[in-house]
């Protein structure tokens, strides 16, 4: 009985010294560099911004943006370092402002992207992978606390999804069908899907039904927020077929007629400008393909010039 019991105790003390790295070090460092999940884009993107000089131009929005900008094209026309915040819709509008809100100085310019109708607080799935990957998120999560017991948790699990996606990865390049990933440029752009041919379908946009959009009064909050430290937010619109457009054409309108009553002069672009022909969508309705990734980029860096032409004229 005593050597069985000795041996246990051997057998668990090995197995914690084996297990142990995996719940106390990180695989591939802070920036969980092996994690091949979009959502862990959260980490190099608020190093980002946090690491920029000002003047900076921030992106802020959901996948329209995520997947739909070329901040290469933009930092070439205007003297602002850039950074694509922009990731998913499921973050909910509020994360997205309260993430970029305490990074913003003097001559800032940010380009907000709101989806249209896009849901005000985050989803449950994409809070937990959120702290998950990036604990120090929990600080514009209400209600949310990392205690040390999930942060040894996170570890183990963020350290064998590394090891698994170090493995594959090498095989699901190799593979015809695209699958969402980590990889992004140094500005926060997703580029891993422009080398990938379109699906043959798409996920289709859905019928927009109005109400009077409750993420307003936040935007409005955030603009005046900006305001304070001598930064400028310019509302875009996202991107979207010219047949989900003819679609639900009554409904943006008249959304967008809010928003202007609402934000003036800040809002950059209409909701008819940010219209494109269904062949330049990738996956679905919103994420534009390469070649839609230009053209738009291009529009926002009219649409911007414009803007500044605006100022200078009423100065």
């Amino acid at each position: 009985m005593k050597k069985f019991i000795l041996k246990s105790l051997l057998f668990l003390i090995l197995l914690l010294l084996l297990i142990s790295p995996l719940l106390f070090f990180k695989i591939g460092g802070d920036s969980w560099r092996f994690i091949d999940n979009p959502t862990a884009l959260i980490i190099d993107k608020a190093n980002r911004i946090k690491s920029l000089k000002s003047p900076k131009l921030i992106i802020a929005g959901g996948s329209s943006s995520f997947f739909g900008i070329n901040s290469e094209l933009i930092e070439r026309e205007f003297p602002y370092n850039i950074v694509n915040m922009a990731q998913f819709g499921s973050f909910g509008l509020k994360f997205i402002l309260d993430q970029t809100s305490d990074c913003l100085n003097k001559r800032d310019v940010v380009f907000l992207n709101p989806e249209y109708f896009l849901n005000v607080n985050i989803k449950n799935v994409a809070q937990n992978d959120i702290l998950r990957y990036y604990p120090d998120a929990q600080k514009y999560l209400k209600d949310s606390k990392v205690t040390y017991i999930d942060q040894i948790t996170s570890n183990f699990q963020n350290n064998v999804e590394s090891i698994f996606a170090f493995v594959l990865k090498p095989m699901s390049q190799k593979s015809p069908i695209f699958k969402h990933s980590r990889e992004a440029n140094v500005y926060g752009d997703a580029i891993g899907y422009l080398r990938y041919e379109s699906p043959k379908t798409k996920a289709k946009f859905p019928k927009l039904t109005y109400r009077y959009y409750e993420g307003i009064d936040l935007i409005k909050k955030y603009i005046d927020l900006a305001n304070k430290q001598e930064a400028k937010v310019y509302v875009i619109f996202p991107p979207i077929s010219r047949s989900a457009y003819l679609q639900n054409s009554k409904v943006i309108e008249h959304l967008y007629n809010d928003m202007a009553a609402k934000f003036g002069d800040r809002i950059l672009c209409t909701p008819s400008e940010m219209v494109f022909d269904d062949s330049l969508f990738f996956d679905t309705e919103s994420h534009l393909d390469k070649n839609g990734r230009e053209i738009r980029t291009k529009r926002l860096i009219s649409f911007f010039k414009r803007k500044q032409i605006e100022i200078a004229r009423n100065q």
